[in-house]
């Protein structure tokens, strides 16, 4: 058997928390920026042709037709102890998944080339970005619209002191934003948002119609816990300021009428329950954590399921005024953990 961390993060300034099963690594990895290049600029049947422009970026125009093709791009700090290497890539949008370069070549010709991982040292940083390292997306299944979030896997090896790979792997499961032009830079990152499922994959495979009626559950502790179904599911990461103090005070997606931010609470008869709360203080160069049996976003009057492996978008409002749109990916992360 393989050595396999899974480590579960998703972006649109993104980070990581991970559970691993036979080393250890300490502290974290912090994505920011995380988008994807869209390949049409509007959801109709003749919008199939994308932006052919210099900034597609390390695309080799004359071998590659832009529609077949995407681009993922990033920052990713490691903050962790352990030296890592960005060796392999996945998206359900995609047949074909590569970590690549961009470089020029003997004639001056811009050509995009696989490489076999990129190296972050322990405390170091990569930058994904147009015209350099990305990860490519080819084979597209469909086109990719401004606004959309995807669900991308990326595959860490872990290095040891000396650089030399040691053969265990992280799996990253990130969200990333289909957007035009990248994204400005924050000093707020969303680190580790997931979305919990309505369905599992079970239910999936079995397309039964009773999978998306299951009772709704409390959504406190592990314990008390159930997948949620039907109505209702909540959202939960940790959020990074870097900035001065703020306060997140509204949150909104698509795929629910209703959006509150909760806290979970023990009543005066030990019943756990949630209760609306007005915001959620986030002081400046600390992070505060959303988790199951505490504060959350509370996601009602769902508008369709929620199906592990897709991904939701979510706009954060703070209190400065400021509107943050972030990639939440869909999958039970307590119960993933609990299979390592």
């Amino acid at each position: 058997m393989r050595n396999l961390f899974k480590l579960w993060l998703v972006v649109v300034l993104v980070g990581v928390f991970a559970v691993p099963t036979t080393a250890q690594t300490d502290g974290e990895i912090i994505i920011t920026g995380a988008w994807t290049r869209a390949t049409a600029t509007m959801p109709e049947a003749e919008a199939t042709e994308p932006p052919m422009t210099d900034d597609m970026g390390s695309m080799d125009m004359g071998t590659m037709s832009g529609v077949d093709v995407s681009g993922t791009y990033m920052i990713i700090e490691n903050v962790t102890g352990t030296g890592l290497s960005l060796v392999a890539a996945s998206a359900e949008v995609a047949g074909i998944v590569e970590i690549h370069e961009t470089q020029i070549d003997d004639a001056g010709v811009m050509r995009m080339n696989a490489i076999s991982g990129l190296e972050i040292p322990a405390g170091g940083q990569a930058v994904l970005e147009p015209g350099g390292f990305h990860v490519m997306l080819m084979d597209l299944q469909r086109d990719l619209f401004p606004g959309e979030a995807l669900n991308v896997t990326l595959t860490f090896e872990l290095l040891d002191d000396g650089g030399a790979a040691t053969g265990e792997t992280l799996d990253l499961i990130i969200g990333s934003l289909v957007r035009q032009e990248p994204p400005e830079a924050n000093d707020i990152a969303i680190i580790t948002p997931w979305a919990r499922p309505t369905v599992t994959d079970a239910d999936m495979g079995e397309m039964a119609p009773e999978a998306t009626e299951m009772p709704m559950a409390d959504m406190g502790e592990m314990g008390g816990e159930m997948p949620m179904a039907g109505g209702v599911s909540g959202v939960y990461m940790e959020i990074l300021n870097r900035g001065a103090d703020d306060r997140l005070i509204a949150a909104a997606t698509d795929v629910a009428g209703v959006v509150e931010i909760h806290e979970t609470q023990i009543d005066d008869a030990g019943v756990m329950r949630m209760n609306p709360i007005i915001g959620i203080d986030l002081p400046s160069r600390q992070i505060v954590t959303l988790q199951p049996g505490g504060l959350h976003v509370m996601l009602m009057d769902l508008r369709r399921d929620l199906i592990p492996g897709q991904a939701l978008r979510l706009t954060l409002t703070f209190e400065s005024g400021r509107e943050l749109t972030v990639a939440v990916p869909v999958y039970d992360r307590l119960m993933m953990g609990m299979g390592q």
